[in-house]
């Protein structure tokens, strides 16, 4: 729907043209007056299209011997000036502009490339998944450099278009608005009802995401053939001001429709960030549903532009000499699927060794810090360039060796060598101060520190040997709980919370892991010490965030020929049993930090030897190693973490770099070892 009261365009006295077949009479008699006294050598032809207050007619340019098609606005626009800075293949092009006045009347038009191949709303019905994934990426991609100096704010198919060698162009910008970088304030309601965010549809702050919203619509539509929200959109129950679900997509493949459903969230921050990040997302979700090779113009008849994300092209380069399509796999296939590859360049924001990486709870901000003593915050709203958020935060005066936000993400912890954890909280979207007004201490280094999932205790340890728990209800004023917990006979090198947080695992230099039961956490009982005989030193700890496992790890392991990774069943702490055979990696490198993936059943874990390995833990009794070792670090690998939708690992190492890695399956790999 158009405001009629549409504060960011001037209908210049649209008043006296109040109905839409005066509008409609007046721009047929207006556009070739105008083009007549300032373009003559525009010859117009038959009418292409109309809307609200504009006309489309197809025209030749006589001395240019080429056909171009002119739009007729009523009022004062800068559509073309915002199109006109606008130079990419997957987004319609501007040849020229120029405004008349006729009376009361403004009148502005527009000469534009000419598309033959109608729009997407005369094909949708007709397109296959493939196809219809491939849609998604041209607009995406059109978008991704739209959104550089303008929100859309009307993608719908109707606006879709196609070149006559069948190259998508998103088109009609007339209701764009100027966006640089901020969210855009707006108090009106412009756009198409049911492919609107619901931010827009209240006339609310608008993002990239709004634009991300509206092609996750049309993806829907595509391929189930049905608007997700129906003709209205998704507008909120006046009874709980909450709004609906979309309902499941039935037939269509599960990656590619949890893909799609992301984009419909109706809160912008749970939504992919930018059009970059969810055409990532849909290559990754089709390559694996479809095949290597999906996306060639040969299969799709779709040419796709994809120079300015170069992380898409080797996504999607087909494999081997035939780029044929396999046959499609079913929902149930235990198939490996692709090994997951590096996304975008190693961010090099230290001076020195990197020995920790956390991310936000949204995973749009990412932790890290190492022996430079400083923590660098990175944007990851575009995951294939992460940009640094401000300056790195200096409040150690040692090594930091462990990161942790809280599962509010209102509170970062850090623990250094210089004995202390330090708290820091937001300022703003992109900024951190320290919170309290003295550091946590310890006696010795603090090597790790863990929230509790429902963020109100923070567990730390020592080479004091101890553990302390603080109560960070108010991060400005946090306390001691408790007696610290002891029982370890050397340093604590890793600390983790069970999912249900009633139970701490510690590992340490001892030799063993230690659980503890924090189900009264003022009075904390210890209740199993005899895990680790596997190992020399623990290293790391990890809880699975899906089911009662732990895994635990050494990085001194293979010097004594034992174990480097070794999973329990928890369920009964009292009792811990062994689920598994010892997990070695190739070359039998050792392992010092871990992390599971929040959404599938895959362990990482950090190694000596300067890669990353992957496990699939579907099957504890039988791990399975997913693809080959992550390669990129020239030196030892100090810390893994899964981003919270789980489909970006980063890992921090001696080399002084962070790298962020992509595309893991979520079935388990069958018949590798």
């Amino acid at each position: 729907m158009t405001g009629a009261n549409d504060h960011e365009t001037n209908w210049s006295n649209h008043y006296l043209l109040a109905n839409l077949e005066q509008r409609r009479g007046w721009l047929r008699s207006a556009i070739p007056a105008a083009v007549k006294a300032r373009r003559p050598e525009i010859v117009l032809g038959p009418e292409l299209g109309s809307g609200g207050y504009g006309l489309v007619l197809e025209a030749t340019q006589k001395q240019l011997n080429r056909r171009v098609a002119v739009k007729g606005i009523l009022g004062v626009t800068d559509e073309a000036q915002r199109l006109a800075e606008l130079n990419h293949p997957h987004v319609v092009q501007v040849y020229d502009s120029f405004s008349q006045v006729f009376g009361q009347h403004h009148l502005q038009v527009v000469v534009m490339e000419y598309l033959p191949g109608a729009t997407l709303n005369g094909r949708r019905e007709r397109l296959s998944p493939e196809q219809s994934c491939a849609v998604g990426l041209a607009v995406a991609a059109g978008l991704n450099h739209a959104h550089q100096k303008l929100l859309h704010r009307d993608i719908k198919p109707a606006n879709i278009m196609f070149a006559e060698d069948n190259t998508l162009k998103v088109g009609d910008f007339g209701l764009a608005k100027s966006y640089v970088g901020q969210a855009v304030h707006t108090d009106n309601v412009v756009g198409t009802q049911a492919y609107m965010a619901p931010e827009q549809i209240t006339a609310g702050k608008l993002t990239p995401a709004t634009d991300v919203y509206a092609l996750g619509v049309v993806l829907y539509q595509l391929l189930t053939g049905r608007l997700p929200f129906g003709p209205k959109g998704n507008i909120a129950r006046p009874e709980t001001g909450a709004g609906n679900q979309p309902p499941a997509m039935g037939a269509v493949d599960d990656r590619i429709a949890r893909v799609v459903l992301r984009t419909l969230a109706r809160r912008p921050d749970d939504r992919y960030s930018s059009a970059a990040e969810l055409a990532l997302a849909l290559a990754h979700a089709a390559t694996d549903a479809y095949g290597p090779g999906w996306a060639d113009k040969a299969r799709t008849g779709l040419p796709l532009h994809l120079t300015d994300l170069p992380e898409l092209i080797e996504i999607l380069r087909p494999t081997g000499p035939n780029p044929a399509r396999p046959p499609r796999p079913n929902r149930s296939d235990t198939s490996r699927g692709s090994d997951p590859r590096a996304l975008g360049a190693p961010l090099r924001g230290h001076e020195k060794p990197v020995h920790a990486v956390a991310f936000s709870p949204r995973g749009k901000i990412l932790a890290s810090a190492g022996a430079d003593q400083r923590i660098q915050l990175w944007d990851l709203t575009a995951p294939v360039s992460p940009r640094p958020l401000g300056g790195p935060l200096q409040g150690h005066d040692g090594t930091v060796l462990s990161l942790a936000f809280s599962p509010s993400g209102s509170i970062l912890a850090s623990a250094g060598a210089d004995r202390t954890v330090q708290l820091w909280r937001p300022t703003g979207p992109t900024a951190l101060r320290l919170s309290g007004r003295q550091p946590l201490e310890h006696a010795g280094l603090v090597s790790s520190v863990a929230f509790s999932p429902n963020g109100r205790i923070l567990a730390s340890g020592s080479r004091d040997t101890a553990i302390r728990l603080w109560d960070v209800t108010d991060p400005t004023a946090p306390r001691p709980v408790g007696d610290p917990l002891l029982g370890h006979q050397g340093s604590v090198w890793s600390l983790a919370f069970s999912r249900s947080g009633r139970i701490l695992a510690s590992g340490g230099a001892d030799q063993r892991i230690r659980l503890w039961d924090l189900t009264e956490p003022t009075n904390p009982q210890l209740i199993h010490d005899r895990l680790g005989n596997q190992f020399g030193q623990v290293d790391a700890v990890a809880f699975s965030r899906r089911r009662d496992t732990l895994a635990g790890a050494s990085a001194g392991a293979t010097r004594v020929g034992r174990a480097t990774v070794a999973l329990w069943d928890v369920a009964d702490p009292a009792d811990p049993r062994s689920l598994s055979q010892p997990m070695r990696g190739r070359g039998r490198a050792g392992v010092n930090a871990m992390a599971f993936s929040p959404v599938a059943e895959i362990l990482a874990a950090a190694a000596f030897d300067k890669v990353v390995r992957l496990w699939h833990t579907t099957n504890p009794a039988a791990p399975q190693p997913l693809g080959e070792p992550l390669r990129g670090h020239t030196d030892r690998v100090r810390s893994v973490a899964f981003g919270p939708q789980g489909d970006i690992l980063a890992s921090a190492s001696e080399d002084g770099t962070v790298r962020l890695w992509t595309r893991f399956t979520t079935t388990a790999p069958t018949g590798r070892s």
